[in-house]
Parts: structure tokens; C-alpha cells; sequence
């Protein structure tokens, strides 16, 4: 591959749990919160044991003052220490499903690209509508499925995540921060419709194991920070998880991630959920032009229509809150 990637099959079967997500809204009492998932995780069975490896490990440094994010201790326990976890997420009939809801959306075409070549993010496309339509099929089809495999969470926004035949490589990095990340993990559940490998050349997602307990700072959407990353997780262990088609991997956001190019002749198509607990405000900052480093409060409508570089401009703003200069400084250094 050029990169010397590390290449690590990781297999972990979702637990089948008969739950739902209590409550839709964003402001759910966190005490209430906090009651159910300790009595849910105190009974929740999986139909499939986990393998060894995935059995009541140790909870990793740092990982005490967040609360739970998947309804499966043991694949808790391996998020917290490891920042990922693979699960077995949609089915055969969902796969197809989705493949026709990407088909059926009207595309953009490209000429040239905003970041990688030959990489598509549904976050390029300016048409609120068509963001709308593709978070619509997201929790139509998946649902029922991150339900099962959350524990009350909700969608941000989904993104159809597109590798044409022989794009480039994705570079190291780290999303964006989406919540406060000293109470709650935000975390991309990144869906491919086809099976995804090393092996199999087609631009899968990469991680590096363990590398959410060392970004620690603020990702601030117009302040690049590939170099600081890059140094960040110098010395751990990429890995490169064979996934087939339906299976998820579940990624802190925090995780430095990256993706080996496509060499095949075919397009690479995921599906990409941001999600966040519903108790958790959203936030999306931005470093003013006169050096203020901003927090935008919001609601997900401001993802339907933000354009990326014009925070400003978009709907679903609630507040603006400059951040402290402690804050501002350990982020933009």
C-alpha cells in the first residue's frame, strides 16, 4: 500500500437487545439518563458470546467521567480503551435498502474536489433537501439498528461517504468536536455497502487504535491540524479492520482515523452517522477572523444547511459563545 499500513481483522457481533431509545429530545433529564442505562446494562444479554478478547477488559484511563456509549459492556469496555469497535449493524435486506436510497438521491458531479481527490462527502453538497433526504433514510433504515447498539443516542447528521474508482488516499486526522467531550463521546458509525479490506484495495477506514486519549484539544473546523495529529499518535498502532458489507465500525470522534486509497475500478460507497447522546448540546467552532476562537451552540438543523467555511451564515444556530483563552490557546497552539 505505500504506507506500510498495520492490517488487523477485528470481528465483534453486536449484542441483540430488546431496547429502545427512551425519549427523542436533546434536553433528557441526566439523571433520569443515568438511571436507565445502569439498568440496562446490568441485564443486557447478547444472543452471540463475545469472543474472548472482548470479555470484561479493563476500562482505559480517562474513560470515568463519560458515560456509556454502547449498550454491550464489553464492547463499553474495548471503545474506551481502544476508541473503536467493529459491530454487525444492517442486515442483507438493509444493505440493499440502502443501496437503492443512494440511488435514487440526485447527485452532485464533481470536476475538481474539496479535499482529497476523488473523495465525496454529503457535507459538499450546498441542497438542504438533499441532506435532509439521505438523514431521512439514514434513521428510516438504520434506526432500529443504532437503537440496539447505542445507548441513547441520536443522529447528528449522515453522510453518504464516496471513494470513486482510484481516489486518493485520506490523510491522518481527527473530526471535528461536536459536544463537549469532558461529559460525552460523539462518535461516527461508519457503514460500508460493500465488504471493505486491505486485501481488497477499495479505500476502507483505517484507525489508530488508542488514539482518542491523545487528542485532547478542540478540533476547530477551519484550523488544520493534520501536523498535530500526525505527532499526536506517533508510535501507536494503525489498524485497517476487514468489514463486509453491513457491518459498522463505532469511532470516538476524537479517534485519528485515515482511509488507503481505492486502486479498484469501482466506487467505495459508506454510509457515514454522526451521532451524540440526546442529552448533549451541540457544538461547532470556529476561529473568528479577528483571532477569537467561537463556539457555536446548536440544533442538527444547522447541518441540513451549513455551508463548510460560512458557519455564520447557516440556520440552526442557538448561541454564540467565545471560548476562554486557557482553552483557546491549548487548541490553536
Amino acid at each position: 500500500m505505500g504506507r506500510g499500513y498495520a492490517h488487523e481483522v477485528t470481528t465483534e457481533s453486536d449484542a441483540a437487545h430488546d431496547r429502545r431509545r427512551g425519549g427523542d429530545s436533546w434536553g433528557v433529564a441526566a439523571g433520569r439518563l443515568v438511571k436507565r442505562v445502569a439498568a440496562r446494562i446490568g441485564v443486557a444479554k447478547s444472543d452471540v458470546a463475545p469472543s474472548p478478547d472482548l470479555v470484561d477488559p479493563p476500562p482505559a484511563p480517562g474513560a470515568r467521567n463519560r458515560r456509556v456509549t454502547l449498550a454491550n459492556p464489553a464492547q463499553q469496555a474495548a471503545f474506551e480503551r481502544d476508541g473503536y469497535v467493529v459491530v454487525d449493524l444492517a442486515d442483507t435486506a438493509a444493505v440493499a435498502e440502502l443501496w437503492g436510497c443512494y440511488e435514487d438521491l440526485d447527485h452532485a458531479t464533481h470536476e475538481d474536489w474539496p479535499w482529497v481527490d476523488g473523495f465525496e462527502t454529503s457535507l459538499y453538497d450546498p441542497r438542504p433537501a438533499y441532506r435532509e433526504q439521505i438523514l431521512h433514510d439514514a434513521e428510516r433504515v438504520l434506526g432500529p439498528a443504532l437503537d440496539r447498539v447505542l445507548v441513547d443516542y441520536r443522529v447528528m447528521f449522515a453522510n453518504w461517504l464516496v471513494k470513486v474508482p482510484h481516489a486518493a488516499e485520506v490523510p491522518l486526522h481527527a473530526d471535528w468536536t461536536f459536544l463537549d467531550e469532558s461529559r460525552f463521546s460523539s462518535v461516527t458509525v461508519w457503514c460500508p455497502l460493500a465488504d471493505t479490506s486491505v486485501a481488497l484495495g477499495n479505500g476502507p477506514l483505517g484507525v489508530v487504535v488508542g488514539s482518542q486519549l491523545q487528542i485532547d484539544f478542540l478540533r476547530v473546523a477551519n484550523v488544520a491540524a493534520y501536523d498535530r495529529c500526525e505527532q499526536a499518535v506517533e508510535g501507536l498502532e494503525r489498524a485497517v479492520p476487514d468489514l463486509r458489507a453491513g457491518q459498522a465500525i463505532v469511532m470516538d470522534n476524537r479517534v485519528v482515523h485515515f482511509s488507503p486509497p481505492n486502486l479498484t475500478d469501482r466506487a467505495r460507497l459508506a454510509l457515514g452517522c454522526v451521532v451524540g447522546p440526546v442529552e448533549a448540546d451541540l457544538h461547532h467552532y470556529w476561529l473568528h477572523d479577528d483571532g477569537r476562537l467561537l463556539r457555536f451552540e446548536l440544533d442538527r438543523s444547522f447541518y441540513l444547511n451549513y455551508t463548510i467555511g460560512q458557519p455564520e451564515a447557516a440556520d440552526g444556530i442557538v448561541d454564540v459563545v467565545e471560548v476562554d483563552d486557557h482553552a483557546a490557546a491549548h487548541s490553536l497552539r
